[in-house]
């Protein structure tokens, strides 16, 4: 009897702690941030064939960048995540006003972040993703002595890394410092200047941001 007494207690107690151990493990199982910040482009050289061609490596101006980023917990270290947002550089020294070109990339990810918990408020992570990207060329290339004039898109494969601190500002919201590379598959435009069409290809193009962003948690 005096067994079954333990027992029972036991049971009861186990029942109150679960639910409450439950509710706060399922407490900000996704976030949502949104960055913004900084975009500097690699050199990428373009190769124009077909009715008009010629070859030169094109020089990316600052641009800038805005990420919008969903996350989902698998663990207390692991999230899984989907990405989108816009990247913008000008190309070469021009004014969009003389006709310079602007490259636009319009990113969808999906991939996994790792965080490193601990009893600070700062929490460093790390993350990889893959997926594609919507790419854009908007006005006037000069490649080599051929003028090409329009715009051109492409959807090509695309890989990110990231990495980064994140600051535990409120309960439910952080302020993050993040730096992101971002890596494209050289995309080919196709263009009908001139005496007949055209294609403009890229090499695999790098770029680089570094962030600062705002994060709900829920």
């Amino acid at each position: 009897m005096r067994n079954t007494n333990a027992l029972i207690r036991c049971l009861a107690f186990a029942c109150a702690v679960l639910p409450a151990t439950s509710d706060s493990a399922q407490e900000h199982e996704q976030y949502i941030k949104l960055e913004a910040g900084p975009l500097f482009g690699e050199s990428i050289q373009a190769q124009a064939t077909g009715a008009l061609a010629g070859s030169q490596k094109l020089t990316m101006r600052p641009g800038v960048r805005f990420n919008a980023e969903f996350g989902y917990l698998i663990t207390d270290w692991l999230h899984g995540t989907f990405n989108t947002g816009l990247l913008m550089n000008g190309v070469n020294d021009g004014l969009r006003g003389n006709g310079a070109p602007y490259f636009y990339r319009i990113p969808f990810l999906a991939g996994v972040v790792v965080s490193y918990p601990n009893n600070s408020l700062w929490t460093p992570y790390a993350g990889l993703s893959a997926g594609a990207s919507l790419v854009i060329l908007d006005g006037k290339v000069d490649v080599g002595a051929v003028q090409l004039l329009g715009r051109a898109r492409e959807i090509v494969f695309t890989w990110e890394f990231q990495a980064g601190l994140k600051y535990e500002w409120t309960e439910t919201m952080d302020v993050t410092f993040g730096y992101r590379m971002i890596g494209i598959s050289g995309p080919e435009f196709k263009y009908n200047n001139g005496p007949g069409p055209t294609k403009l290809q890229f090499e695999h193009a790098l770029s680089h941001s570094f962030t600062v962003g705002l994060s709900w948690n829920f």
